[in-house]
C-alpha cells in the first residue's frame, strides 16, 4: 500500500535507557525497568501522532520497523511494535548495529526502495541515528536523548524521485 500523498515519514528513535554495569559485551546489554515503561510512553506517543494506516482487518502505524541487533535496540523495537502494529514486523539489521559502516548507504537505499510508503521506522544508537539523520536533512544535528524519537517527511517529485538532504523535519517526541 502506497501514501496517498507521495510522503513516507521516516521516525528515528534512539533505545531506551540500559543497565550499567553490565558484565557482558555491549551488544547484550538489557533495558532497565526504566527503560522498558518510557518505550511505553513512547509508543503511545508515537500512537498519538502518526495517522493510522488501515490494512486490511487491522489498524497499523507504520509499514516496518528495522532495529540494530544489539539487545538493547532490539528490545525498544519489540516493545514499540506491541503498540505500532508494523504491518511487515520488525526486522534486525546489522547495518544498524553501533559502529556499523555502512549505516547511511543501507539505509538510504531502505527508504529510496520504500518512497511513498506511509512510514519507517528505524531503532537504533545516536552515532547511526545522527548520521541517518544528516543524510536525509543537511544540517540537521540530532540530539536524541534515550527513549526519543524524530519524525523527517520525505516526498518524492512528480517523477518518483527523492534529492538526498531534503527531508523535512516535522517532530520529536520522548518517552
Amino acid at each position: 500500500m502506497k501514501s496517498s500523498t507521495g510522503e513516507t515519514l521516516v521516525i528515528l528513535v534512539r533505545h531506551a535507557e540500559y543497565e550499567l554495569p553490565y558484565p557482558a559485551d555491549d551488544s547484550m546489554r538489557p533495558l532497565t525497568q526504566h527503560g522498558k515503561k518510557s518505550v511505553q510512553i513512547l509508543g503511545k506517543g508515537l500512537v498519538k501522532t502518526l495517522p493510522p494506516i488501515h490494512f486490511e482487518d487491522t489498524i497499523s502505524y507504520t509499514r516496518i520497523i528495522f532495529t540494530s541487533p544489539f539487545r538493547r535496540a532490539a528490545t525498544t523495537a519489540r516493545l514499540l511494535s506491541t503498540q505500532l502494529n508494523p504491518i511487515a514486523g520488525v526486522h534486525e539489521v546489522k547495518e544498524l548495529a553501533l559502529q556499523s559502516p555502512n549505516v547511511v548507504e543501507w539505509s538510504l537505499k531502505t527508504i529510496v526502495a520504500n518512497l511513498g510508503v506511509e512510514s519507517l521506522v528505524f531503532v537504533s544508537h545516536m552515532p547511526e541515528l545522527n548520521a541517518i539523520g544528516q543524510s536525509l536533512k543537511t544540517n540537521l544535528k540530532l540530539n536524541l536523548q534515550m527513549c526519543e524519537a524524530v519524525c523527517l517527511s520525505i516526498s518524492s517529485n512528480a517523477s518518483g524521485f527523492w534529492q538526498v538532504g531534503t527531508a523535512q523535519l516535522l517532530w520529536k517526541i520522548n518517552g
